[in-house]
């Protein structure tokens, strides 16, 4: 089938989108190849327009257009065919946008494709996708990737490493596993007494706030150990030959003044 101004008309395709494609595109258009490269490059919504295409198209009327969009939108077409994809064809859109297809359609991926998944995405698929996975499969990923189970799916970590997590990575088990590390005697007031921070990321970087409003919330006031502080953040400036963002804290019980430093990534 030809997808043009009067079939997406027909789909009911609202007004302004159809003008976007012929303000882009021209009147005459035709969505092939060429012309969705061209809606792409102009941060046209293809994955909107997608799924009212997909809302209103058989499989064997789209079918014909699959391999042009199956570019732009994999995981949207999935969801939408899956019942009348072929195996190759599942593996093919699933592997081309995953987190969309475990977000939307997990109940259709083919059990066999879990592993493969785990690999490329794993977070995605911890969580959406973790009971699909056998738990002795789920140790072997934890033996090589300890930090991203801490954070997904942390009952499948041993003890032993959650205790050699502790000695490099105390901040993932303080916001994961806090519990537990405490009951097997982890001491977590390094993090509390801390006033030197590295945020991982350049000046600028949008994540610089988040990070900084994370590592004050962790904070205890020096004299009384109460875990809210005030800040006020001072300015950036150059510490001991690093750039830094410099805050003032001050403890909301004992009024007891202090300071932190928070490095960014050079």
């Amino acid at each position: 089938m030809i997808i043009d101004r009067a079939c997406l008309e027909g789909f009911g395709i609202r007004e302004f989108l159809i003008s976007r494609i012929e303000k882009n595109l021209g009147e005459g258009f035709i969505l092939d190849a060429e012309n969705l490269s061209k809606l792409r490059e102009s941060d046209f919504p293809i994955h909107r327009l997608l799924k009212s295409i997909t809302d209103e198209m058989s499989f064997d009327d789209f079918k014909g257009s699959l391999e042009v969009f199956s570019k732009y939108a994999p995981g949207q077409i999935f969801v939408a065919y899956s019942n009348e994809l072929s195996d190759s064809q599942k593996v093919e859109l699933i592997l081309a946008d995953p987190v969309y297809c475990l977000q939307h359609r997990v109940e259709d991926i083919p059990d066999d494709l879990f592993m493969k998944l785990l690999e490329i995405e794993p977070r995605a698929t911890l969580q959406f996708a973790s009971e699909k996975i056998s738990n002795s499969k789920l140790k072997e990923f934890a033996a090589q990737h300890p930090l991203i189970i801490a954070r997904h799916k942390s009952e499948v970590l041993s003890d032993e490493q959650i205790l050699t997590l502790a000695e490099t990575d105390l901040r993932v088990l303080f916001h994961h596993l806090k519990e537990r590390s405490e009951q097997l005697g982890i001491d977590f007031s390094p993090l509390y007494h801390s006033r030197h921070f590295d945020l991982g990321v350049p000046m600028g970087d949008p994540a610089v706030k988040v990070r900084t409003m994370n590592r004050i919330a962790e904070i205890r006031c020096r004299e009384c150990n109460f875990i809210a502080l005030g800040n006020e953040r001072t300015g950036s400036r150059n510490h001991e030959g690093r750039m830094c963002d410099h805050y003032k804290l001050s403890c909301m019980i004992c009024k007891t003044e202090d300071e932190a430093f928070f490095y960014f990534q050079d």
